[in-house]
């Protein structure tokens, strides 16, 4: 049976998981948009068409806004759910007040240059941050950027046929510029970076020209101009930042929910061959927000431990695993650990001798490696959750190597291996990475100092300071000092330890 597209289960005045609908704004391919209102606050809610073969699809939407770097001329994603009355996927993202570039065009004409060059540059760096972390729009056009009220800036929305860069699928898009179908719609290939360039300059001509070309011929975008240096802009930034792109995604399922722990898929890994059979694999980790430090009532807090608010607003690929004592050797030439064993975390190595093979790493292999800041430690440590360690509350010794003869949390006495561990030896955390929690403490890139008042974006410790933070605790250390706001110190020339290690961050160069 046909269903007119206009169908839907969902209308104006029913609540959605308390979200009220207000007013529909727009009716796509996959879903209509509605205006909600949740809290005193106005959000755009699109709910996926029951009636179409479009679930799938729609979750690949869903996992695609989910990744989107936090950036002005990007959606955010708030929440994401299935309606159990009328069983419709939903998202919420916050709402954008305005016009989509066509109407707006068509109330207020062309646009000056000048503006048009600000404004659409913006949105160029917003599109390159999507090309940066791995993924293509695919259907850039006038009715998919929204001119805000506020301000006339431009974001980019309906990401509903974007896709990962390696993916190898095709599908053929609807709609048009001026009647022009995109160069992958033409030839029956996947959208690009390249088409994606193409059709926001093609825009930005648009709006600078409006009332006077001929929407229903054929177009070329004219070389040399405003527009064309723009879609230069854009593919030049992915010409230096395709390295990056981590290896397609799984189609199955939705892989992330904001602020909300859910299982790692294989889309999240990436590795580095260090050669000799030696790889070093690393884990996507998205942009968010979560709380950092533990909360009064927490067992053996510290007073360093302070609750407060950290946005981190660019993804980044974090080391699966704490650096291993083959990986240490394929990129330094030795092995200083007490402990013996090429899958054991390397020991005995000081912040500066992190540091070093961090920058002999990425001369080896023309990426940018460092240690991750404090507070991303924290963040992938968490992974969504807000206990003291991400599996709960407790810890007897079996959940991670520490020393288990001690207990946190009313367990009873567990082991205490007295040594290191081979890396992965005990459950991950929901996001794919291992021995958060004891094994080795992990120097940060960060000054120990207080932590900074209020909410915190993208902190990175005092500038200056006599000690390095390390974090997670230790095969020799309680479980006490193993809890993930757990805070560590010492001096950055500190080698001779067998607790201390490391584990790196693959950065992208838009993270600032």
């Amino acid at each position: 049976m046909d269903h007119p597209i206009e169908t839907v289960l969902l209308k104006a005045g029913d609540v959605v998981d308390g979200y009220t609908l207000v007013g529909l704004l727009g009716v796509g391919g996959c879903g209509h948009v509605f205006r909600a209102e949740k809290n005193g606050r106005p959000w755009a809610l699109k709910v996926c068409h029951p009636h179409l073969d479009s679930v799938p699809r729609f979750q690949s939407e869903i996992r695609a806004v989910a990744a989107l770097p936090r950036h002005p001329a990007l959606p955010r994603l708030e929440d994401f759910n299935r309606h159990v009355a009328s069983n419709c996927w939903y998202y919420v993202t916050d709402l954008v007040e305005g016009q989509n570039l066509d109407s707006f065009l068509q109330v207020n004409g062309p646009i000056g240059q000048g503006e048009a060059t600000y404004a659409f540059g913006q949105l160029a760096e917003g599109l390159a941050l999507v090309h940066a972390a791995g993924m293509v729009h695919r259907d850039i056009g006038p009715a998919n950027i929204v001119v805000r009220a506020s301000d006339r800036s431009l974001v980019l929305v309906d990401f509903g046929l974007s896709t990962h860069i390696a993916d190898s699928g095709t599908m053929r898009m609807g709609g048009s510029i001026y009647q022009v179908p995109a160069p992958c719609q033409v030839n029956g290939r996947r959208g690009d970076v390249y088409d994606d360039a193409w059709f926001l300059a093609a825009c930005m001509h648009m709006a600078l020209h409006y009332g006077s070309l001929d929407r229903a011929g054929s177009f070329t975008l004219p070389a040399g101009g405003p527009a064309d240096q723009l879609r230069l802009k854009v593919e030049k930034a992915f010409a230096t930042t395709r390295w990056y792109f981590p290896v397609p995604p799984d189609s199955a399922g939705v892989a992330v929910h904001a602020n909300v722990a859910q299982p790692a898929t294989g889309s999240d890994q990436w590795q580095v061959d260090l050669g000799e059979g030696v790889n070093l694999p690393l884990v996507l980790i998205r942009a968010g927000d979560f709380v950092m430090g533990a909360p009064l009532g927490e067992t053996s807090r510290d007073d360093d431990e302070i609750v407060h608010s950290v946005l981190i607003t660019r993804a980044f690929h974090l080391g699966c695993f704490p650096v291993t004592q083959d990986q240490w050797g394929r990129v330094m030439g030795n092995n200083p650990s007490f402990f013996k064993g090429g899958d054991l975390p390397v020991e005995q190595v000081s912040w500066e001798d992190a540091i070093d093979f961090c920058q002999r790493l990425s001369a080896m292999t023309g990426l940018e490696f460092v240690l991750p800041t404090e507070a991303q430690w924290e963040y992938a440590c968490r992974a969504g959750t807000a206990t003291a360690f991400h599996w709960g509350s407790t810890c007897d010794g079996s959940q991670a190597n520490c020393r288990g003869d001690l207990p946190y949390g009313g367990s009873v006495a567990g082991p205490n291996r007295e040594t290191t561990t081979p890396v992965g030896m005990y459950a991950p955390n929901n996001w794919g990475i291992y021995d958060m929690h004891g094994n080795v403490a992990e120097w940060c890139a960060d000054w120990y100092g207080p932590y900074p008042s209020g909410q915190a974006t993208d902190p990175s410790g005092p500038a200056s300071g006599q000690h390095r933070v390390l974090r997670g605790g230790s095969w020799h250390f309680d479980p006490a000092r193993c809890r993930a706001s757990y805070r560590n110190a010492n001096f950055p020339a500190t080698r001779g330890n067998f607790n201390y290690g490391f584990r790196v961050v693959l950065k992208s160069p838009h993270q600032g």
